[in-house]
């Protein structure tokens, strides 16, 4: 599991990955339900204000590694963690892409994503809602040479859409699970839900 979380919250106006949720922080409640899922391992890519982050995981059981690129995208933080595997020879069959801000992913949905996994049949399995599709989403080993191409803010859904042929859906029944919280009204309005 790779769980994006290198911006700089800029419209926020806030260090977003360190806002209270839950017992944690969103970042933290990211990686608590990636530990929670069947995942074997978790990576967390950093990039702005990394040097406040860091202290806040070093009880976890997580890879931290920091995209000194964040500030040129999304689509740069999962290429840089899919490099850093492949630098450091960590094998996967996959990676589930997770955002930070999304607060409201469950476990269930990672073990439904990751149950519909069929290996060596160069699949994705991406997260749909009324024939979107986004991330939670987990991509085939076949893709990590396309996953280390990535650039700028569109991150993985040019992959998504690109290699619709080969996508696995698996539906979510509400908006909510997919909600990213990017501004203090959204973070307000619900924190209290």
């Amino acid at each position: 599991m790779v769980i994006l979380a290198a911006g700089n919250s800029s419209r926020m106006n806030a260090v977003k990955q360190l806002l209270p949720w839950k017992d944690g922080t969103l970042l933290t409640n990211a990686i608590e339900v990636g530990i929670s899922s069947m995942v074997s391992s978790i990576i967390v890519v950093l990039g702005a204000n990394s040097d406040k982050i860091k202290p806040s995981l070093k009880r976890l059981n997580v890879t931290v590694i920091e995209n000194s690129q964040w500030k040129n995208g999304l689509g740069t933080s999962l290429a840089f963690a899919v490099n850093y595997m492949e630098d450091n020879n960590i094998y996967a069959d996959g990676v589930l892409c997770c955002l930070a801000d999304m607060p409201f992913v469950t476990v269930k949905h990672l073990h439904d994503l990751i149950a519909g996994f069929e290996l060596d049949n160069n699949s994705i399995v991406a997260t749909s809602l009324k024939e979107s599709v986004m991330v939670p989403a987990l991509f085939d080993a076949f893709y990590f040479k396309d996953l280390v191409e990535l650039t700028g803010d569109s991150g993985a859904k040019e992959l998504l859409i690109k290699h619709q042929n080969n996508l696995i859906h698996i539906e979510v029944s509400s908006e909510k699970v997919l909600k990213d919280l990017d501004t203090p009204s959204d973070y307000n309005f619900y924190k209290k839900s």
